[in-house]
């Protein structure tokens, strides 16, 4: 039980420092007139976070077991994961321009 909220502190304290990095980034990018490119990956970040923190909370709820499915909610929360891990994963890209010189 304990490990389920360190791993929800960790991850939550990892995430939320990436996403204030990624929106220092987008930040400094003064020479990009358009708003949502300039802070497009600072959007995607929050997102991301959001959308991967569900398991996080969804473990330590069900932990306790407060939570009593009546939908194939491990099969949704799997599925955010997965969509939170690949939008962050594209939005740090972005917010770094790789593939750019």
């Amino acid at each position: 039980m304990l490990s389920c909220f360190l791993q929800f502190a960790v991850l939550l304290a990892m995430l939320t420092n990436l996403g204030q990095h990624t929106i220092h980034l987008c930040v400094r990018r003064h020479l990009v007139p358009v708003h949502i490119v300039r802070f497009g990956p600072a959007y995607m970040v929050s997102l991301a976070i959001t959308l991967i923190m569900m398991h996080a909370g969804f473990l330590v709820l069900d932990v306790d077991r407060r939570m009593q499915p009546q939908l194939p909610l491990g099969h949704i929360v799997q599925c955010t994961t997965i969509a939170g891990y690949v939008l962050l994963f594209t939005s740090v890209l972005w917010a770094s321009r790789a593939g750019k010189a």
